[in-house]
């Protein structure tokens, strides 16, 4: 699927940042635009900026391409394996009460809010098909996602656009978008899926853009998340047990707690793994790493609380 024709259903989801107007793809297909004449163009790589705010890039291109190392190798693989096998249980129960798409069961829409370098959206895609492809290899009646992955940093979305043209296959029909997660270009009740992984959320927005019998999947770090590295920095940390029962407490103020879990592995790193770790863990920001003497460190644990909530 091309860079462009990726977007011809967008207009289900998506509005105009500007105006709040539906957004459709143009006559010459190389960009969104509303009835009032905004317009926004794909980028080379097959992204779309709806940020109308000042860029923000909170982390340098370097980092990003570092976190994709260490997602690519796999060590949050088992909190992507947690999600995508509720995402298919999940599937039959939403949008029950809409016309088939393509033959098939529902069209829906699945919306990785902070997506980063797009990890967890391409992985999806990979396992779940996208819209408009590989449908004919699905069991009749199953539903076929539209996938949109949004993130405020532009370098990031870049990476991931970039990283899922090289893919192909399924990942080529994601939508990506730079845009504030606090302000979605997005319209009231159009997405059954909303994924927040490790990012900051908000959940009155959230609210708004879910369906009736839509989902949030929230992970937040687990009580032993980089536990290794943060017993190596201990002595300049103020709060050395990771305080995750708070985040799930909020969570479950805002939706109907359908299943909270813990999932957690460690694994074995070398010293560039490690090193990696420590410059992007947001609980190691604060710390003078040059203080801390990081070499007893082998090993470190991934540990992600797995929230998933419906509207109450």
């Amino acid at each position: 699927m091309s860079k462009f024709e990726r977007y011809r259903q967008a207009g289900r989801v998506l509005v105009c940042p500007v105006c709040g107007g539906g957004l459709g793809l143009t006559e010459e297909g190389r960009s969104l635009a509303c009835s009032a004449g905004h317009s926004f163009d794909i980028a080379r790589q097959g992204y779309v900026n709806l940020y109308r705010g000042k860029p923000v890039n909170e982390y340098s291109k370097e980092s990003f391409r570092q976190r994709q190392q260490i997602l690519e190798k796999g060590m949050y693989a088992h909190i992507l394996e947690e999600i995508c096998s509720f995402l298919q249980e999940a599937c039959g129960s939403v949008g029950t009460d809409r016309q088939p798409f393509d033959g098939g069961g529902p069209l829906l829409t699945l919306l990785d809010a902070g997506c980063g370098e797009g990890y967890y959206t391409r992985e999806i895609a990979a396992r779940l098909g996208g819209c408009g492809l590989e449908n004919a290899a699905k069991p009749e009646g199953s539903c076929s996602l539209d996938l949109y992955g949004v993130d405020l940093s532009r370098d990031s979305v870049q990476l991931a656009a970039s990283t899922a043209n090289q893919a192909g296959g399924s990942a080529s029909a994601i939508k990506w978008l730079v845009a504030d997660i606090g302000h979605l270009p997005v319209r009231d009740g159009s997405v059954d899926f909303l994924l927040d992984i490790f990012t900051s959320a908000n959940y009155e927005e959230f609210q708004r853009v879910l369906s009736a019998d839509g989902y949030v999947i929230k992970v937040i770090p687990g009580e032993g998340h980089v536990k290794e590295l943060r017993e190596a920095a201990s002595s300049q940390l103020h709060h050395k047990d990771y305080k995750e029962r708070k985040g799930a407490a909020v969570f479950s103020e805002n939706f109907e707690p359908v299943l909270q879990k813990t999932v957690s592995q460690t694994f074995a790193v070398t010293p560039e793994e490690r090193d990696i770790f420590i410059h992007m863990t947001p609980l190691l920001f604060q710390v003078d790493k040059s203080k801390v003497d990081w070499t007893a460190v082998h090993f470190i644990t991934v540990e992600g609380q797995l929230l998933i909530g419906r509207k109450k």
